[in-house]
């Protein structure tokens, strides 16, 4: 290498890290201290998120949930949500097992929101597909209607 490559001088043999610095190399996470494990407390947010995705589950459960009428059946409001949160919390926070669920959260209301947003698209595609498939029927059924449409006989 010409030493105008290395305008900088950061060969190896020629730099020198100023003080204090840590070496670059796959040993700097080992020489990073381990913060102690410890478990995560329930917040009303949290724990509002667990109530969002229960109803969520309800909903998907019951059949109802998918007539007209039924779109928010089960379905837990931002009242439901902000009345059952705060002392569902509370309570999750008394013991070690549900704390250690509490950083598991968003994992699990990715989950269920990504289960929704699959399920409402795969119907909505249902929806589409059959609205395709009868447009199709009834262009097959009026050209078989249309006088001079229809192929001619392979005999004559």
């Amino acid at each position: 290498m010409a030493e105008s490559d290395n305008l900088l001088g950061l060969e190896e043999d020629e730099f020198e890290p100023g003080a204090g610095a840590l070496p670059a190399d796959d040993d700097v996470i080992d020489s990073l201290p381990v913060p102690p494990a410890g478990l995560l407390e329930w917040t009303p947010e949290r724990a509002g998120a667990v109530v969002r995705a229960g109803g969520y589950l309800l909903h998907a459960a019951d059949g109802l949930g998918q007539e007209p009428e039924g779109t928010l059946l089960w379905r837990a409001t931002e009242e439901d949500i902000a009345a059952i949160g705060p002392p569902l919390a509370r309570i999750l926070n008394r013991y070690d097992a549900a704390r250690r669920l509490a950083g598991h959260v968003d994992e699990g209301e990715l989950g269920f929101a990504m289960a929704a947003y699959a399920r409402r698209n795969l119907a909505l595609r249902g929806r589409v597909a059959y609205a395709k498939k009868t447009r199709v029927q009834a262009a097959e059924e009026a050209a078989e209607q249309r006088p001079g449409w229809a192929e001619p006989d392979a005999g004559g």
